[in-house]
């Protein structure tokens, strides 16, 4: 039931079992955690622990994935899952000490102390503990400390796939990036990754950030594999340097490679917003509308109304982005 999705049998199945092992708890806690259910999880967890039973290193990583997921709110949840494992042997569990590092990471909005802590505890690190401190300061555009870690790192591991996406990413939050992208781009090259999805989108969306665009297009022409997430990355990098027209550009002339989803019309909105030609605008805003109605994606992802209201309200279309906003099914803030 967990692996098709349907957490509400899965619990009732659960609820009706006279006798529950540990793998039952941890199936139903790792269940609610890959549904985005973090807040089930986290009772779950609770509850397994007052039934008696003493968590093993899935549950662990299970319920800090939730918090992880939960955000800032469940740092001090966090906190009390890390005290509870501080009292077993899974404490020195290098699976669980990563995803510790991961969980502060995202929770702890002050500061990455907490995450440095479990990293530096960690005697017998793995590829996966360095990935996850890269990670984690790459995430919070400390380009520094991102590239310090892997310089060490490299004194007894190779970089992987997560290693180059995290250096991408922390390389494209700077200004004046492209010379570090450029030499990631060889080291990418060199290590045989170019091909990797997760590697070749990053560097299509960073090299477009930084305004390379011609880099980025040809890299995207490159890859063998590419999917929606890698145009939107050269789309989402062209509308950051109010370069609207060459988002349609690039849409019209890449769009067909790949299966678009609601995020590329997103994007795609908020680059014809910015057109100094309002009738342009308006015109290429409309023919996009009369696409998002007939494949009915309005009503399924509010981000893209949203897109069109605003897409119309800066094209000088007031009237229009009240029609739009009065036929949402769904309104957000």
């Amino acid at each position: 039931y967990l692996k098709n999705g349907d957490t509400q049998y899965a619990r009732k199945v659960f609820d009706e079992m006279s006798e529950r092992n540990l793998v039952s708890w941890d199936c139903l806690i790792s269940g609610y955690t890959q549904s985005k259910m973090g807040n089930e999880a986290c009772y779950v967890f609770k509850d397994m622990v007052s039934a008696g039973f003493v968590p093993n290193h899935y549950a662990y990583c299970s319920v800090l994935s939730a918090c992880q997921g939960l955000g800032p709110d469940y740092f001090r949840y966090g906190l009390q899952i890390h005290g509870l494992i501080s009292k077993t042997r899974f404490s020195f569990d290098v699976l669980v000490n990563n995803m510790l590092i991961t969980m502060y990471g995202t929770c702890c909005v002050e500061s990455l102390d907490h995450a440095r802590r479990v990293f530096y505890g960690i005697d017998c690190r793995n590829l996966g503990s360095w990935n996850s401190i890269i990670s984690v300061h790459s995430k919070r555009r400390d380009t520094f400390n991102a590239f310090e870690f892997f310089s060490t790192m490299q004194h007894d591991f190779q970089p992987n796939v997560y290693t180059l996406g995290s250096l991408i990413t922390a390389a494209s939050s700077v200004q004046n990036s492209g010379s570090c992208l450029e030499q990631l781009l060889c080291r990418v090259q060199k290590s045989g990754f170019l091909d990797n999805l997760y590697v070749g989108s990053a560097l299509v969306s960073g090299f477009s950030k930084s305004g390379l665009t011609d880099t980025s297009r040809k890299l995207f022409q490159k890859m063998s594999v590419r999917n929606a997430v890698t145009l939107n990355g050269l789309m989402t990098g062209l509308v950051n340097q109010n370069r609207g027209k060459e988002v349609v550009d690039v849409f019209n002339e890449l769009n067909q490679l790949v299966n678009v989803n609601n995020d590329t019309y997103t994007v795609l909105l908020s680059a014809i917003a910015e057109f100094n030609d309002q009738e342009e605008g308006r015109r290429n805003g409309t023919e996009i509308h009369a696409f998002v109605i007939r494949r009915g994606l309005i009503d399924l992802k509010v981000a893209v109304g949203n897109g069109l209201i605003n897409m119309y309200g800066k094209c000088g279309s007031v009237n229009y982005a009240c029609r739009v906003f009065e036929c949402l099914q769904e309104k957000d803030l």
